[in-house]
């Protein structure tokens, strides 16, 4: 009977219809305490890190009060070498620990580098040269900043490209002093004097540095490049150009060329694709307007309501420039 009963069923359904399955509606994802983890672990990293620092700092208050203790019972070579050796011992052991990914070795890097500053200086002041004179510091950061790009190269980690570069900042700095220290004397000079010789010089690295940023772009040192733009900007507008108009203002010449560098400063913006560059080519260019109104109101007093008109007006094609800038070219090149 019960398989008559089932047969006449199966008969006795229509054939469009289909049996459906019951329609399962999947539970939403439980929040756990999971979702919290990066958030955890970033905080932990910062604080291990931390310690990192600490550690190593204390370590070297350390050495450097067991070698005053003992300071005046070293020869001059021990002197030299202790600095020197404990510096190399501090990278190698940065090498080491860095090649395990871990970021301590950054640190006993930094760490060796002003170490190695150190036994460079006791060594000029031992062999009694003239510490007066500049240019042995210049040879010094120079071979220094040679070693550090060696090891960012096997590395390949940004940070010892900015210890390299720093390096390299150092020696150029101490060769410009050296040639003002050649040609005259330090105390023979004023500040606005000093000021004016060094704009040149402050232009000059604020283009290498830019230049460099561009070289390593795409790179492994990416996060390097845009401190660079943003350094080398600070070089040309505000180390450079802003010294030498503050020398001398009334100067034709320097109207120009500041106003030719800003210009210069929005183009490299857009092809660098970079926007602190952008807003540091907007502050010199609000600096160059309103030394410009300056002058104009000390000039013509009696236009100074549309002096200060035509000023208004200005700053908003600045700040719409800047806008269009952004957007059009800026955005654009970042997102493609």
């Amino acid at each position: 009977m019960t398989n008559e009963n089932a047969v006449k069923s199966i008969i006795n359904t229509p054939q469009n219809q289909v049996p459906v399955a019951p329609l399962e509606v999947p539970s939403p994802p439980q929040q756990t305490s999971n979702s919290s983890k990066p958030a955890e672990e970033f905080v932990k990293g910062r604080f291990t890190q931390t310690l990192y620092v600490i550690g190593v700092i204390i370590i070297v208050i350390g050495i450097f009060y067991t070698l005053w203790i003992y300071w005046n019972d070293f020869s001059p070579v021990a002197r030299v070498i202790s600095f020197f050796g404990i510096g190399i011992l501090f990278s190698a052991i940065g090498s080491f620990i860095l090649y395990k990914k871990s970021y301590l070795g950054l640190v006993f890097h930094t760490v060796s580098a002003f170490l190695l500053v150190i036994g460079g200086t006791i060594a000029f002041i031992e062999i009694e040269s003239d510490t007066s004179y500049i240019w042995p510091f210049g040879i010094l950061f120079f071979i220094l900043s040679i070693f550090y790009l060696l090891l960012a190269l096997y590395h390949k980690h940004e940070m010892l490209s900015l210890i390299s570069v720093t390096l390299a900042g150092f020696s150029y700095y101490s060769a410009v002093f050296s040639n003002i220290q050649y040609l005259d004397k330090f105390e023979d000079l004023g500040i606005l004097q000093l000021v004016e010789r060094l704009s040149f010089s402050f232009v000059v690295l604020g283009f290498i540095l830019v230049f460099i940023g561009y070289f390593i772009k795409n790179t492994w040192n990416e996060k390097l490049s845009k401190f660079l733009y943003f350094i080398g900007y600070i070089h040309v507008f505000f180390f450079g150009l802003i010294a030498n108009e503050i020398y001398n203002p009334d100067s034709v010449v320097n109207f120009f060329l500041f106003g030719g560098y800003i210009v210069l400063g929005f183009l490299g913006a857009v092809f660098l694709a970079n926007k602190p560059a952008l807003i540091l080519s907007i502050i010199a260019t609000f600096y160059f307007v309103i030394s410009v109104f300056g002058k104009l109101v000390g000039n013509y007093s009696k236009s100074i309501p549309l002096l200060v008109i035509f000023l208004g007006v200005l700053v908003i094609g600045i700040g719409y420039l800047s806008y269009y800038i952004d957007k059009k070219f800026i955005k654009k090149q970042q997102v493609s």
